[in-house]
């Protein structure tokens, strides 16, 4: 059941990026041609601002995780409901917070966010509606509730939902004209239908818990978990976004909003295809945790291993025809004067690899309550990134904050958080190891190789194009089957796939 669960999120993930991917292809040119690329920047740029605001709900989110899956594993309704109004209660007072740190972040956001004084309205108006958006930081409970369920695929239906109305919205706002705060009101109406089926969802499950979130006291002992459990996580949520979110801004500050826009776009395939690899640890985060609560040591370390090694095969699969093809991407879609380059392109692909697995090993200490192991890691690599981003930005322009992140995930998380792993879980390191570095072995010249026929090949049109990169993807698979894979191995995952499809 727990391989059924995660597979199904996992599909539905990729259903949602497809979708996703293709409307924001048809979408992105209309939103250039009608906001212009200062204010597209600038509305990405303030994104990332907002983003930051998030951070002050001080890791309770982080804390609701381990908490809610301790106790689904121990089947235990009552603590489910305690968990909830305990975290639904103390992010209600960090939302308090928020909401007047941002309201006074509003009249700084120009000098952040360096736009002309034409634009300086419609961004501080825009980055006020987007500050709103955090009254829905309450419900969030609600979505880890379903994640915690192993209710996933449910999670990713609904924000298919969110996602192409706030499109439509977005594009009917910014064909009218409303600019930045169009934008921003786009993503705040988007955003209602989302929790309210999730308060519906959970009114199912367990009849009453809605009105508990509101009437009954905060139980002492889910409190003084959220207490232990949230300074960590919160230190863990900030090391986070320094590393993988701030480039954007670094990008706008110190070479201009308008820079942001070949920065985005060019990173655009790789951000989407990292998402899907991320989903693999955001499917199955829950059923790990639920064989940590039960005990089941060896059969963790196991699944642990065997995700690593789908993710960076299927990582190295999907990213090399990015690799190779991004540039006739971008040609295709938004024209060839919006590429940032090929270093971009390879950094962020690279970037993307090296997230999707450290991501998947921070969940097993997420989901299981051992959060502050994983500080002081986190700590000094996101210092190396951010240093090294700051430095770099200006001699090596839009190439530089993402070297940053790269430098940070070299320096420490892919070697040390396997040895903490070890130390924390008892998995073997060297296997783990074993399962990033061989897919780059193979990877190394096949990708060569891809590369030249894509030279020999030309420009190809779209139909073309998306024949190419997924023939160089799957027969990327094909080749570490048999070439990575011992017979033990590709039978297990065989009988997986089996497993998932009975029914």
């Amino acid at each position: 059941m727990r391989t059924r669960r995660s597979a199904l999120s996992f599909t539905s993930e990729i259903g949602r990026t497809g979708i996703t991917l293709v409307v924001g292809l048809v979408a992105t040119p209309f939103l250039l041609d009608w906001l212009g690329e200062a204010r597209f920047g600038a509305h990405r740029t303030a994104v990332d601002w907002v983003g930051y605001l998030i951070l002050l709900e001080l890791g309770i989110g982080g804390a609701l995780l381990p908490m809610l899956a301790r106790a689904f594993g121990g089947k235990d309704a009552g603590e489910v409901r305690a968990t909830l109004v305990a975290g639904t209660r103390a992010l209600g007072r960090v939302t308090l917070v928020a909401l007047a740190v941002g309201g006074a972040l509003a009249f700084f956001i120009t000098r952040l966010i360096p736009v002309g004084d034409t634009l300086a309205g419609d961004l501080r108006w825009g980055f006020v509606l987007g500050v709103a958006g955090l009254l829905f930081l309450p419900f969030s409970p609600l979505r880890i509730l379903q994640e915690a369920r192993q209710r996933g695929y449910v999670v990713n239906t609904l924000l298919l939902v969110q996602s192409l109305l706030i499109t439509g919205l977005a594009l009917l706002f910014a064909w009218k004209g409303w600019g930045i705060t169009g934008q921003f009101a786009a993503a705040l109406i988007g955003g209602i239908p989302f929790f309210m089926a999730l308060a519906w969802m959970a009114k199912r499950a367990y009849p009453g818990v809605l009105r508990s979130l509101f009437t009954d006291r905060a139980d002492a002992s889910a409190s003084r978990s959220l207490r232990r459990l949230s300074p960590p996580a919160f230190v863990l949520n900030l090391c986070g976004r320094v590393s993988v979110m701030t480039d954007n801004i670094v990008v706008a500050f110190f070479l201009g909003p308008a820079i942001v826009v070949p920065f985005f776009i060019t990173q655009r395939l790789a951000a989407l295809f990292q998402g899907q690899l991320q989903s693999l640890g955001n499917s199955s985060w829950a059923g790990l945790a639920e064989l940590h609560v039960q005990g089941q040591r060896n059969v963790f370390n196991e699944r642990v291993i065997d995700l690593t090694r789908i993710i960076a095969v299927l990582g190295m699969a999907g990213l090399i025809p990015i690799v190779v093809y991004n540039e006739h991407f971008v040609r295709l879609w938004v024209g060839s004067a919006r590429y940032a380059g090929d270093a971009v392109t390879l950094l962020a692909a690279l970037n993307a690899y090296l997230l999707a697995i450290v991501s998947l090993w921070g969940w097993c200490f997420n989901g299981t309550g051992h959060i502050r192991e994983l500080v002081p890691a986190s700590v000094v690599a996101t210092v190396i990134n951010l240093t090294a981003s700051l430095a770099l930005v200006e001699p090596l322009g839009m190439a530089g904050p993402l070297l940053g992140t790269t430098l940070g995930f070299v320096a420490v998380s892919v070697w040390y958080i396997p040895v903490l792993m070890h130390r924390v879980f008892g998995t073997n390191a060297l296997r783990l190891a074993r399962t990033v570095v061989l897919p780059l072995i193979v990877g190394l010249p096949y990708s060569a190789g891809i590369r030249w026929l894509a030279l020999a090949q030309g420009q190809p049109g779209w139909i073309e194009l998306a024949l190419s990169m997924l023939a160089a993807a799957m027969l990327f698979v094909l080749l570490c089957w048999f070439l990575i894979l011992n017979g033990s191995e590709r039978r297990l995952h065989m009988e997986q796939i089996q497993a998932v499809f009975r029914r």
